[in-house]
């Protein structure tokens, strides 16, 4: 019993030293199983807002529960918080603006339970929109906001403004969706906010309630700006949480405002001009054990549409970034569903349906001597065309 007990310490003293040994040079958090290189591509307009970059999953990232930790190029820890997960999107991360140079480095290890949410996170994402089908209600949306990592089974993306017509990541029937973002404000100012939206919607400022129209109507109870109030706000960053959902029929969400000065409509206008998160571009995806992967690109950006008979035509031309082709041994293919393979840099796909119901989706596969990695994502069409199209 003794010799056993030896044994198994010394195999397992051996076990962790080839472990270490295989940790790659220059990689800071030994416990993650893979890294994604950075760069700020766009500075955020306030560094509260730190800088935002989508890592792909889709089977590629370690886990149920994937924990990201950020580090600048000298391998410094950065303020980072998780903003958004869905296993067939992907991992949204916002890190603080590294103070000296371009490029971070997000660190992932994988997780059985989910990650602690961080205390008093300085950092907000602006703008972000998350939708979830299923079960529409302002509780399901104001769930998402809560719950850590924040949205849950939602899919998500950077989005210009707090408002659209349509659901852009999946059916736009019976889905809660959330917008966050912040306005920058010069000087203090009080401003006439309103929501106009089919069906329920609200919004809160700095975590206070500002309005709420709950049920199932249409638009036209608040089509002149009737549904808000008159806010004061302080110079500088304030915080935007618009919730809303879509039961049936036609979809509308606006968040709408009338400041001083602007002379008054009927109507009042989209709030515009949101202080912005910074962007991160993924330069590569490198796993521990030698791997690599690339990021998908025009998953969600259809070309344009066809119709035949009764069922509209999707093209998109997908393509990929994050990786250096001066590696050798390295190849890149497309797999899709009944065992068709591609390997061209770029190429055009036809996707046959109505967008909203179906949800074709894609696979890259890149290969170098340490084996193979895969990252797999949908192919989404934010809107159906008119038939004739």
């Amino acid at each position: 019993m003794t010799r056993h007990i030896l044994f198994g310490f010394a195999y397992l003293t051996i076990t962790l030293s080839l472990s270490l040994a295989q940790t790659p040079s220059g990689w800071d958090v030994p416990a993650a199983t893979l890294c994604v290189d950075v760069h700020v591509q766009r500075d955020p307009d306030h560094p509260d807002l730190g800088v935002f970059v989508k890592i792909p999953d889709g089977g590629l990232l370690p886990g149920k529960h994937p924990v990201p930790e950020a580090r600048d190029a000298q391998g410094k820890p950065l303020e980072s918080l998780i903003v958004g997960y869905h296993p067939a999107d992907g991992l949204g991360v916002l890190f603080a603006r590294p103070a000296d140079g371009d490029t971070a480095r997000i660190y992932i290890r994988g997780s059985a339970t989910p990650p602690p949410k961080p205390d008093n996170p300085r950092l907000i994402p602006s703008v972000l929109y998350f939708t979830k089908n299923g079960n529409a209600s302002l509780e399901t949306a104001k769930r998402m906001a809560k719950e850590y990592p924040p949205a849950q089974g939602a899919f998500f993306s950077t989005w210009s403004c707090i408002g659209s017509m349509v659901n852009p990541f999946g059916s736009d029937d019976d889905f809660s969706s959330w917008y966050v973002g912040c306005i920058l404000l010069e000087k203090p100012e009080k401003i006439y906010f309103a929501t106009v939206s089919d069906e329920g919607s609200e919004f809160w400022i700095d975590g206070k309630l500002i309005h709420s129209w709950p049920g199932i109507h249409t638009r036209d109870g608040g089509a002149k700006g009737q549904r808000g109030d008159h806010v004061e706000l302080s110079a500088g960053l304030h915080r935007i949480d618009y919730y809303h959902f879509e039961a049936r029929g036609k979809q509308e969400a606006q968040l709408t405002w009338r400041r001083k000065g602007v002379t008054e409509g009927p109507v009042p206008e989209l709030v515009t001009g949101f202080a912005r998160s910074g962007e991160g571009s993924i330069r590569r995806i490198a796993l521990k054990d030698g791997r690599v992967c690339a990021v998908i690109k025009g998953n969600t950006e259809p070309n344009g549409y066809f119709w035949t008979g009764d069922q509209p035509l999707s093209l998109f031309t997908l393509n990929y970034t994050g990786l250096d082709h001066t590696e050798p041994a390295l190849s890149v293919a497309w797999e899709f569903e009944k065992n068709k393979r591609i390997s061209e840099p770029i190429i055009e796909w036809l996707v046959s349906g109505d967008p909203d119901l179906v949800t074709p989706t894609v696979t890259l596969a890149v290969s170098n001597a340490h084996g193979v990695a895969r990252t797999s994502t949908r192919l989404v069409c934010p809107w159906t065309p008119p038939q004739g199209w």
